[in-house]
C-alpha cells in the first residue's frame, strides 16, 4: 500500500535545475492514464522524508515525447543519500519511446525500522531519496508516474501513528 504519495510531496521537494520546470500532468502510455510529474532533462528530484519499515520505493517512468528521444538512452535512478554518501538503488534506461509504463523500484527497508544499534537508528533519521534523470534532449520531458513510498499495512499504520 502507498505510504506516501512523492507527488503530494513535490512542493516540499528540491528540484534541480529550475522547480519551475517540473509539472504535474496526467498522461496516457500504452493506453493506461497515470497521473505523473513532467520532468525536463537532465534533472534531479530530492525528497527529505522517514521511511516506514519494509519500504519500497515505486514509480513508472516513460518518455514523454518521441519525436525528442535522442540516440542515447535516457536514465532514471533512484537512490538514498544521507548527505556524506550516496546509495544507488535502482537503474533502468529507456532507449527508445516505450508502448508502456516502465517500473522503477528500489529497497528501501535498510533506511528505517528499528534495528540495533547504540548510535544508529535509521527510523528517526530523515533520509534524502533521489529521483535522478540523465540523458542529452533538448527540450526532453521525462515522466515519472505514481511515485510514492509503499508497505504493508501493518507498517503503514506504525508509521502513520509515529508521525
Amino acid at each position: 500500500m502507498q505510504v506516501i504519495d512523492l507527488i503530494k510531496e513535490l512542493t516540499h521537494a528540491e528540484r534541480r535545475p529550475d522547480p519551475a520546470a517540473f509539472d504535474v500532468v496526467t498522461r496516457t502510455i500504452g493506453g493506461v492514464t497515470r497521473p505523473a510529474v513532467a520532468i525536463p532533462v537532465p534533472s534531479r528530484i530530492v525528497w527529505t522524508l522517514r521511511f516506514p519499515e519494509r519500504a519500497t520505493f515505486r514509480a513508472l517512468v516513460a518518455v514523454e515525447d518521441a519525436a525528442s528521444l535522442p540516440h542515447d538512452p535516457i536514465a532514471f535512478r533512484a537512490g538514498v543519500s544521507d548527505e556524506r554518501r550516496y546509495d544507488p538503488l535502482a537503474h533502468v534506461e529507456v532507449a527508445s519511446v516505450p508502448s508502456e509504463w516502465i517500473p522503477l523500484t528500489a529497497d528501501l527497508s535498510l533506511y528505517a525500522g528499528r534495528k540495533w544499534s547504540l548510535f544508529y537508528r535509521p527510523d528517526a533519521h530523515p533520509w534524502r531519496l533521489i529521483l535522478s534523470i540523465d540523458g542529452a534532449g533538448d527540450r526532453l520531458r521525462a515522466l515519472c508516474a505514481d511515485p510514492g513510498v509503499y508497505s504493508d499495512r501493518d507498517a503503514a499504520r506504525k508509521y502513520v501513528r509515529a508521525k
